[in-house]
């Protein structure tokens, strides 16, 4: 067991989660749904990061869908709650379950095992052991679990009009995060397709450097050709003198 391994994939999924920082966006959830879930929250988002880990990429192409395009969807529905915090306007209806609606969506998928975490993971993947990864994603559950059973606690603490300015100041933080993660993907898609097309204008000269050098090939056998039949014919005609 490496520790130093465990506490590199501990320390970069904890700064992606980003647990503490969403104390004001739990809150708010929490606040709308009328309660929240900790447990299952953190199991929901436990199986997704799980399942991800070794099955992500499988079942994306599936569905024909590739790791940015998901990363942009999950960063979008991070804008869509940046804009509801900072605005105060709703665009997520209640579930109509009771307490806990929020448990699932958006709390455990996109907050905290989201297209950030998702993408980290597989490039943890070739970084690291799958041992040091799945230990690193177990102290981060058991952190996602203390912040979520505290919340009552900290909502306490903060007061509603604590909560409202910590809304406003972390719906622009999730904002720029979300953008960020939409730019870099889409710098990503960019750079893929610029490769792409660069892969076909070389292909397309080595068929164009093959088709010259099959064209000088058969001009060749065509001098060579015409040349025999002329000899031919000279004889011929030597003969019939």
């Amino acid at each position: 067991m490496d520790f130093k391994e465990i506490g590199s994939v501990t320390l970069i999924l904890f700064s992606v989660i980003d647990i503490l920082g969403s104390i004001p966006v739990i809150l708010d959830i929490k606040k709308k749904a009328g309660g929240i879930e900790p447990m299952k929250a953190t199991l929901v988002a436990g199986g997704i990061m799980f399942s991800f880990l070794y099955l992500g990429e499988k079942i994306l192409k599936l569905f024909g869908v590739d790791i940015q395009s998901f990363a942009i969807a999950g960063a979008v529905v991070m804008l869509i709650m940046g804009m509801e915090m900072i605005l105060g306007r709703k665009f997520f209806k209640d579930s109509g379950t009771g307490t806990g609606g929020g448990s699932i969506v958006p709390l455990a998928f996109p907050i905290i095992a989201g297209a950030g975490t998702m993408t980290t993971l597989v490039s943890l993947r070739s970084q690291f052991s799958y041992e040091s990864i799945l230990i690193g994603i177990l102290i981060n559950l058991v952190l996602v679990l203390l912040v979520l059973k505290s919340s009552q606690w900290l909502e306490d603490k903060i007061g509603d009009d604590g909560l409202k300015v910590m809304g406003k100041i972390f719906g622009i933080v999730l904002l720029a995060i979300s953008i960020k993660i939409i730019t870099a993907q889409i710098g990503m898609m960019k750079t893929n397709l610029q490769g792409t097309v660069e892969k076909i204008e070389k292909t397309v000269m080595h068929i164009e450097e093959m088709h010259e050098r099959n064209l000088r090939l058969m001009q060749r056998q065509d001098s060579i050709l015409s040349t025999r039949d002329t000899v031919v014919v000279e004889r011929i005609m030597q003969y019939k003198r």
